[in-house]
């Protein structure tokens, strides 16, 4: 019997909300009547669609789903959100269907044992460290040689326009940089110094005044204090300084996540600063033990700092120290992968099609190359490894990450080390074996130098990759003249 006979049709339309894109396509098929009964309720099927494509999403990553409405407005937000990262791809959309039709194209490509990208190259000053704010379309460079340097993201790749910038008497070389949400933190050429800028557009009036602003008044155009940041015309990616964070030692690294900066240093402490406002505030400072190395990630609860005996995780609010990722006895040659190094590449073709059509996209489909994980490491001596690095203490370990209860960090010399479930491991509730892998990555001579950076949304829901390659004796040549 059919169903829209034997149900009512609040019970359908439930059930239809189940669907996944292919199966909820082919209901338009199925007859005049469930055609009539689809396009009827187009926008509240496709719209539901919509949400249960995003959770799927937000339950790999582990973050919240954001919740969908069905209205013209939600539409358009949920299509301004997406492209702020890909803003060719979500062109052209006028409906929820092709919204839902676009990032099933997306997923699916993405899910390819060889996915479609395209590259393009952006010409810049000698990049050190780069961030990209994706929804305000600019590009944030710190330089080998100094300086900091704001571009338009959608001005030409080949000649990008540059918006605002400060020398290298100001920012020094190899400056570091973080960003988020229009907040920049870096360090100048001042030991033990960190600075931050915030978009102007994003400071309030009164701290504008205070910092001696002077904007022409939107009501009497007399040059005065800011009234209204949002009334006040101020240049896009122009930033201003709202102070320095002292510190009484030497600053190791530093990382920001939205509004929430920690700093680590050489003699046994660290910091937490709360920039949700225009008056950067401590939060916490940290005791730390001996031997930070500069490196450190932290989530919205923890933060985690490379130290030279592996990884140790402090809670942000009281200070307190979670425990350490370093001593795994119980390590065997199952928790041992390795990956040869790919074939390297003599050229890159797409360079010199970039040159030949400036400004294009160029195809990237013939520069993948699978990467096959094999079991125990290169040398066949896992159970060696195993009782060596079952103290981690025994490398020098470098950047880490944090996503959720996954854990991820590396060494100078090519391993890698994934914890599944780092909280329960910290409490003695599983063993190492069960939640730790080690990949040992094969060292390969190279006379080039890559530095990437892969940027997201808030929500995790997309992310674009970008990077500079250049050679290490071109880079010391930069410098060196």
């Amino acid at each position: 019997m059919d169903p829209l006979v034997a149900l009512p049709h609040e019970l359908v339309l439930r059930i239809l909300t189940y669907l996944d894109l292919p199966a909820l396509t082919k209901v338009e098929l199925l007859s005049r009547t469930w055609n009539a009964l689809s396009k009827f309720h187009s926008r509240l099927l496709w719209a539901a669609q919509a949400q249960a494509m995003d959770d799927e999403k937000m339950r790999v990553t582990g973050l919240e789903a954001r919740q969908v409405g069905v209205t013209d407005a939600d539409l358009s937000a949920a299509i301004d959100q997406k492209a702020c990262a890909m803003r060719d791809t979500w062109t052209g959309i006028g409906d929820w269907k092709e919204y839902c039709k676009r990032q099933y194209l997306i997923t699916s490509n993405l899910a390819r044992e060889h996915p479609s990208f395209v590259s393009q190259e952006f010409r810049t000053v000698d990049a050190w460290r780069l961030r990209v704010d994706y929804e305000a379309r600019l590009l944030i460079v710190t330089s080998i040689r100094g300086g900091l340097f704001v571009y338009d993201l959608d001005s030409s790749p080949s000649t990008p326009e540059l918006l605002w910038s400060r020398n290298g008497e100001e920012i020094g070389p190899y400056a570091h940089l973080e960003y988020s949400k229009g907040t920049l933190a870096t360090n100048p050429s001042v030991e033990g110094t960190i600075e931050i800028w915030r978009r102007t557009e994003l400071i309030g009036a009164e701290k504008l005044r205070a910092l001696g602003h002077s904007i022409n008044d939107p009501d009497s155009g007399r040059s005065t204090g800011a009234r209204d940041t949002k009334q006040a015309r101020i240049s896009p990616g122009t930033f201003t300084r709202l102070g320095r964070l002292p510190h009484d030692n030497s600053v190791r690294g530093f990382h920001l996540r939205y509004h929430t900066l920690c700093v680590v240093s050489e003699m046994r402490r660290a910091w937490v600063w709360d920039l949700s406002t225009d008056d950067p505030a401590l939060v916490r400072e940290l005791e730390i033990e001996e031997g930070a190395q500069g490196h450190l990630e932290q989530d919205d609860d923890v933060v985690m700092f490379a130290m030279t005996d592996g990884y140790h995780i402090f809670n942000k609010a009281t200070g307190q120290m979670l425990g350490k990722i370093r001593y795994m006895p119980d390590l065997t040659a199952r928790n041992f992968s390795h990956l040869n190094n790919p074939p390297r590449f003599n050229a890159w073709p797409h360079q010199r099609e970039t040159r030949k059509k400036k400004d294009t996209p160029i195809p990237l489909d013939d520069r993948h190359i699978s990467l096959e994980l094999k079991p125990g490491t290169s040398s066949d001596e896992s159970h060696l490894w195993a009782e060596s690095l079952g103290d981690m203490a025994s490398q020098e370990w470098g950047a880490g990450m944090l996503c959720g209860s996954i854990m991820v960090g590396v060494s100078k010399e090519g391993f890698t080390v994934i914890v599944s479930d780092w909280p329960r491991l910290l409490k003695n509730q599983v063993k190492a074996a069960d939640v730790v892998s080690f990949i040992e990555c094969d060292p390969q001579d190279s006379d080039r130098e890559v530095s990437a950076t892969v940027e997201q949304d808030e929500a995790g829901r997309s992310s674009r990759a970008i990077g500079e390659e250049v050679s290490i004796q071109e880079r010391q040549r930069k410098v060196q003249g």
